[in-house]
């Protein structure tokens, strides 16, 4: 019974191909299941990546499933310019590339060595041109290997790789500029002119003759001044699609190219249009219905010919890569986030110094950057959960789920209670009906979109964030009962100073709290399923990078409006004496800004914002939490034989429990802020060290894993949680009594999550040392460390094996059933 091939393709936006990063435009099919990319910049370094193309690539399934990025990158290389044009020689492990800024071809090796270098083997000038500009090239699978390359029509040639030896040079006199050239077969190719026309290369002739196609006579191909490229389908009788500066697309048969089967208005030029030089259009190898088109603005366009015509009417795209940067701060940027931060900022017991948050997170987000981005996508991982199920089995990723999952929950019950709290304060609705709406808004589109609605939606969500909240700050500050914000950062007016202090016996609690917020923020799900959705390390880093401004940079009218509120004479507003932080309404200050200091029609927009900031977090949350279980639990542990669909319906079972669940919690959020710090406390404490050691400390075992989880949680809650009213067992050095509550003033966090580290580390090595030293019975050792004296085998390896099990399971069900 012959296996199904993993590589399933049916289009274009189910493969997702042209998911890659700005620099990549030059795409080059290998086969059908790798693909080599490029960047084009006028800068000193250009990457080219060879990339494995993800098994089970139908969209629609994966799409919700696993946030995982499309490819993964098995090798690499630096050219010292940029790349217009990138081809591999069929049958070989060559590439030859060409670009500005002269006429040479550079000859890569793409053969994996311990480096997983692309090399430079050697560079080919041209020995029929005078022309400085820079060669089109074109490969066949002819032997020996070759390349035809030229400028134009008259210093066309065919050179052989190896040697540099000239094979054929075109019998032609013909000063026509060449925009792109294709082979048909090893004896023929195909020239498209920069004016659009069709030449024959046909190498078999003594002389080297060049012959031109029919004259082409329709209205399409007299076209003055407008620049042409093309691409040839594979086939017995290939389609030649062509593509003009104007946008047009034009389909012909290579018998008859006067006569076009198919054509469509597909691109409209930009004001930033880069010039002919960066015109692309190609078609996959296995997909002849689907083209794609890039160079005009940045963005790679894929569109479906199926049902195209001749009449040249406008075509729209079927999907467009346009990136998703901006997806990661609006991650962040949650209601809890905007709302935490204006609370504590008015608080006169806190104050500015004590908004950690804004840089926290943003140095959280370059930390996983440069540490944690390239060792996870190294592993080829789907999930936060993958490497330390990878390293310490099926039941400590049980157990390890448990803190991921309270902090998804924790986070998302936060952010509906910060929309509850706005809703009932300007639209005068109970919290809980807001409450409801946005957990239903939330689920149901996440649901149905998957890591796709995520980050589109994420990126509006943070741009009416930014809009609204800025428009409503010039109208508070300019209220005639709030006084000057920079008069009363160090004065005390109605209030203490909003900039706030320290005192000395905070010193502790302050660096803990801050610790805790750079690497507790980093084991989130929500944070890799961006990252390994990135088409390349560069990218993903680069998205963490940028990602920690964002979140920095969209604090800033939080912290205003927090400023506004404490320099408010709240006497002279509607609201009225006592003040919102005597009837413990600090919780609300934000929407109270917005209510009582600008018109009505200005804070309805404010209200925006807070439910677009709900929506860009609690969404990711959800996702996050869902997708973990159904990857890590659900489809490993349980049901390991479940199919895509099935452990997709888990996925939405999950969300929809855990949305519940959330947002049960959100009714009972006394502070804001205490509800979003404790939802990263158990992550900090518990998993950060699990993932560090999985990652960084391959010597580790499932003995000290375990005795870590259970050591470190019992630790925290030993140690009391005040907003809970838990008193702590365990009072460490200035541990004080506040109002009746009880509150560490110590960095018991730190040290619970340095505790819980050092025991992994020195519990594993203990294990391991009493087992192979025969102190403890090898029947003794469940987890069988003394078989495991080598690095983990790779997830992806992992996974291939578990798939082979599980199909050659199917088949011999399958045959049974027929017999």
């Amino acid at each position: 019974m012959p296996s199904l091939s993993p590589f399933i393709l049916l289009r274009y936006n189910d493969l997702h191909l042209f998911e890659l990063p700005g620099p990549t435009r030059v795409i080059e099919w290998i086969g059908d299941q790798r693909i080599c990319v490029a960047g084009y910049e006028n800068g000193s370094r250009n990457e080219i990546l060879q990339l494995l193309l993800p098994p089970r690539l139908l969209a629609r399934q994966n799409k919700g499933l696993c946030p995982e990025r499309d490819f993964k990158v098995e090798r690499g290389g630096i050219c010292d310019r940029p790349i217009y044009r990138l081809k591999h020689v069929p049958g070989t492990s060559l590439l030859v590339t060409s670009g500005p800024t002269d006429s040479g071809i550079q000859v890569w090796c793409v053969v994996p060595d311990e480096t997983d270098m692309i090399k430079l083997l050697s560079v080919i000038s041209p020995t029929k041109t005078e022309d400085t500009s820079w060669s089109k090239i074109a490969t066949s699978c002819a032997k020996p290997a070759c390349v035809l390359h030229g400028q134009r029509i008259s210093n066309l040639q065919m050179t052989e790789i190896e040697s540099e030896k000239s094979l054929w040079v075109a019998g032609s006199a013909s000063l026509d500029k060449i925009a792109s050239l294709d082979f048909l077969d090893e004896a023929t190719a195909v020239v498209c002119g920069a004016k659009g026309q069709l030449f024959l290369v046909d190498f078999r002739q003594q002389q080297g003759i060049l012959g031109e196609l029919e004259e082409v006579q329709t209205p399409w191909a007299q076209m003055e001044g407008l620049s042409w490229c093309a691409g040839v389908g594979s086939g017995e009788a290939p389609l030649i699609a062509r593509l003009s500066l104007g946008g047009l697309v034009v389909l012909t048969d290579i018998r008859h190219p006067s006569s076009p089967l198919k054509m469509a208005q597909c691109c409209a030029p930009t004001s930033n249009l880069c010039g002919a030089d960066f015109l692309s259009i190609s078609l996959a190898p296995v997909l002849g219905d689907n083209l794609a088109v890039s160079g005009f603005d940045g963005t790679v366009q894929v569109y479906n010919t199926q049902d195209w015509d001749s009449s040249g009417q406008e075509a729209k795209p079927v999907f467009i890569h346009k990136g998703h940067i901006f997806s990661t701060p609006a991650t962040w940027v949650g209601g809890a986030y905007i709302n935490g931060t204006a609370e504590i900022v008015y608080l006169p017991s806190r104050g500015l110094v004590w908004v950690q948050a804004p840089v926290g997170f943003a140095l959280s987000l370059l930390v996983g950057g440069f540490f944690f981005v390239n060792p996870m996508r190294m592993r080829n991982c789907v999930t936060l959960m993958d490497p330390i199920q990878e390293m310490y089995g099926n039941v400590m990723s049980c157990l390890l789920f448990i803190p991921p999952l309270i902090a998804d929950i924790f986070w998302f019950a936060a952010v509906l209670a910060s929309l509850g709290a706005t809703m009932k304060v300007i639209l005068d609705i109970q919290g809980y009906v807001a409450i409801i709406l946005s957990a239903c808004t939330v689920i149901l589109y996440t649901l149905l979109g998957g890591l796709y609605s995520v980050a589109y939606t994420d990126v509006i969500q943070l741009i009416f964030i930014s809009l609204s909240l800025w428009i409503c700050i010039p109208f508070a500050i300019m209220n005639p009962a709030t006084e000057n914000i920079f008069h009363t950062a160090t004065h005390n007016i109605s209030q203490a100073p909003w900039t706030g202090k320290i005192e000395p016996e905070f010193y502790g609690r302050w660096f803990d709290d801050f610790l805790y917020l750079v690497l507790g923020a980093i084991p989130w799900q929500t944070y890799f399923q961006r990252v390994l959705a990135a088409s390349s390390h560069k990218e993903a880093r680069l998205i963490s990078y940028f990602s920690g401004l964002g979140c920095f940079i969209m604090a800033i009218p939080s912290v205003l409006i927090g400023a506004v509120a404490a320099s408010t004479d709240w006497n002279q507003t509607d609201y009225g004496l006592p003040t919102p932080y005597e009837r413990n309404e600090s919780a609300l200050i934000l929407p109270l800004v917005l209510q009582h200091l600008c018109p009505m029609y200005i804070s309805v927009g404010g209200l925006g914002a807070i439910a677009a900031a709900v929506m860009s977090s609690g969404d990711s949350a959800l996702l996050s939490a869902g997708s973990m279980f159904a990857h890590n639990i659900y489809r490993k542990i349980f049901r390991r034989k479940a199919t895509e669909k099935e452990v997709l319906w888990a996925m939405r079972i999950s969300m929809v429990a855990f949305g519940i669940i959330s947002a049960l919690l959100a009714f009972y959020s006394s502070s804001i802020y205490d509800l979003w710090f404790l939802s990263g406390e158990l992550v900090y404490t518990l998993l950060f060290p699990q993932l560090c050691c999985a990652l960084f400390l391959s010597s580790t075992n499932t003995y000290g894993s375990m005795v870590g989880f259970f050591l470190g949680f019992l630790l925290r809650l030993l140690a009391g949680e005040p907003s809970l009213k838990i008193p702590p067992v365990i009072c460490y050095p200035g541990c004080s009594v506040v109002e009746g509550i009880f509150v560490q003033l110590f960095p018991f966090k730190m040290v619970t999550m340095l505790v819980t580290l050092v025991t992994i580390f020195s519990t594993s090595h203990l294990a391991s040392f009493m087992f192979k030293s025969g102190i403890l019975p090898a029947e003794w050792d469940v987890c069988q460390v003394t078989m495991d004296a080598r690095m983990p085998v790779s997830f992806s390896r992992g996974e291939r094996q578990m798939e082979e099990i599980q199909n050659g399971e199917q088949a011999e069900e399958a045959v049974m059933k027929d017999i």
